[in-house]
């Protein structure tokens, strides 16, 4: 009888692995920050900061994420409002190319995640001692995705657009970060 209680707990440990990233509960996503750094001259209004950042928040490749949060920051202190559009697949009919005006596509639009057309604008801290860049925060999203990816991936993709001419980026790095609870 013993042998088969030993036997059951280790058949039953043996697959528990295959099931963990299958686990439930909260966990705050993706910390990593994306970076680029743009063109060595000025931005036109309509054309994209940094090219398409690829973004993993979910916590498997094919899965979800709730995007709560996401933060810019401009090196160069840039305060040009930023259109910023978030796919849950490659958009790989769209240009979104460092310094190119953005070109959309119907067929990538289609995979626009709902509520991924945020506007931020971003400012310089409050104390700016010390502190030359500029950050932009929406922390009040409710951005609900999966990846679409034809091979899975955990992978939301987001281009930014300065509505406004932009020389504060030339040559200076740019970060983007999003984060929230993977379902």
């Amino acid at each position: 009888m013993k042998k088969l209680l030993l036997a059951a707990a280790l058949a039953i440990a043996s697959i528990a692995p295959a099931f963990a990233q299958q686990a439930g509960g909260f966990d705050s996503g993706s910390s990593a920050w994306q970076t680029a750094t743009p063109n060595s001259s000025s931005h036109a209004a309509g054309s994209s900061v940094g090219g398409l950042f690829t973004v993993p928040v979910a916590r498997f490749p094919g899965g979800s994420c709730v995007i709560q949060n996401l933060q810019w920051i401009s090196t160069g202190g840039s305060t040009n409002p930023l259109l910023i559009r978030i796919w849950d697949v490659n958009p790989v009919n769209t240009t979104c190319t460092d310094q190119t005006a953005f070109a959309g596509s119907e067929t990538d639009n289609r995979h626009l995640v709902p509520g991924g057309l945020i506007s931020v604008t971003p400012a310089a801290p409050t104390s700016t001692t010390g502190d030359a860049f500029t950050y932009g925060d929406k922390t009040t999203l409710t951005v609900d995705y999966r990846n679409q990816d034809a091979v899975a991936t955990k992978n939301v993709y987001v281009c930014v657009v300065t509505t406004t001419t932009d020389t504060a980026d030339e040559s200076k790095a740019v970060y983007l970060s999003l984060s929230g609870p993977q379902n």
